[in-house]
């Protein structure tokens, strides 16, 4: 029953869902979940504080500091809405940033009808928009969570765009 419903999910998002986030959407469905892997190359520093000043005009501020954990778990970013900070991991090159920078700025413009599953699911779609940097990191991360995933890349796809525009425009 699970898989028939995935299925008609995934068939919903190939149907009437833009041509990269049904890339993403077939990425996810094959990949299995893992632990992200990030690159060690810093070309997108620019990219990563144009992201910054825009996250900035959105109010929010980005701190870099080792050691971040959520609920226990390793983090490479943290949003925090009550403060209007956002934290990533300041070992990360700064491709990687610029990646957890993106999700984040994901977590900010996220729809107030999302769980926090779906709340993760929907900034992952707006990083994989933001930072054109292939689809296979983010479907990894998008695979420990295929329901979740599904559900928000079809009901908030238009908003997931309209993200990526505020934060690439």
């Amino acid at each position: 029953m699970k898989s028939h419903l995935l299925a008609v999910l995934l068939t919903l998002i190939l149907a009437f869902a833009p041509w990269r986030l049904m890339a993403l959407a077939g990425e996810t469905m094959m990949m299995r979940p893992s632990i992200s892997h990030f690159t060690s190359r810093d070309d997108l520093y620019y990219e990563a504080l144009a992201l910054e000043a825009r996250l900035l005009a959105l109010g929010y501020s980005v701190k870099y500091q080792t050691g971040l954990n959520f609920m226990g778990q390793e983090a490479w970013g943290l949003t925090v809405p009550t403060e209007h900070q956002i934290y990533v991991e300041e070992r990360l090159h700064w491709n990687a940033r610029y990646a957890v920078l993106a999700h984040e700025a994901g977590h900010v413009l996220q729809p107030d009808w999302v769980d926090r599953e779906e709340g993760d699911a929907f900034a992952e779609i707006v990083a994989a928009l933001v930072t054109h940097d292939g689809l296979r990191e983010h479907a990894r991360f998008l695979a420990r969570s295929k329901g979740a995933f599904l559900i928000t890349a079809i009901a908030g796809w238009q908003e997931a765009y309209h993200a990526a525009d505020l934060l690439t425009d």
